[in-house]
């Protein structure tokens, strides 16, 4: 039998570190250590808005806790994208700082009229018909062995058409 009690993380709302299950917290203990993450400064202000955003009640439960073990070794960054989606959300470099953006409704920081569009500095184009693609190539990096490749996932195709391919 065990019990999970979560990272000992820091949590700026309390000035202690302690267990949690909090993924914004996890997210900022990741960022910020220099042994397993990147070393960053993360903003205080912003972990704290991120981990309330997680901590939320909802019909008597917190809205988001993680439990994820880190048992691979991935680049880190495929580790701080994991746990931006656990913890709904986005991290961003800003004043030599990483500053966490929770993914929800928030006040408006700026407002947009005619005063903000710079003259000639919309182009658009539209495709004739005749440069549409008509076949779709789809791939992935395939990060299972050693080397990391390219391989195809995929072709989507319009059957009688000339050959135009598009690549994702």
């Amino acid at each position: 039998v065990a019990e999970i009690e979560g990272k000992r993380v820091f949590d700026p709302r309390t000035g202690l570190v302690e267990y949690s299950a909090n993924p914004a917290l996890h997210l900022g203990n990741l960022l910020s250590s220099a042994e397993y993450g990147d070393g960053y400064t993360v903003n205080s202000a912003s972990l704290t808005a991120a981990a309330n955003a997680c901590d939320e009640l909802v019909s008597g439960e917190v809205r988001r806790e993680s439990n994820t073990v880190i048992d691979s070794p991935q680049l880190t960054e495929s580790w701080v994208n994991r746990l931006r989606t656990y913890a709904r959300c986005m991290v961003v470099y800003r004043g030599g700082e990483m500053v966490l953006v929770p993914d929800r409704p928030a006040s408006s920081v700026m407002s947009f009229d005619s005063t903000n569009i710079i003259e000639n500095t919309l182009s658009v184009r539209k495709l004739d018909t005749d440069e549409l693609p008509t076949v779709v190539q789809v791939y992935y990096t395939d990060t299972s062995g050693n080397e990391w490749r390219e391989r195809p996932a995929d072709e989507a195709k319009v059957i009688g058409a000339p050959r135009r391919v598009s690549q994702i």
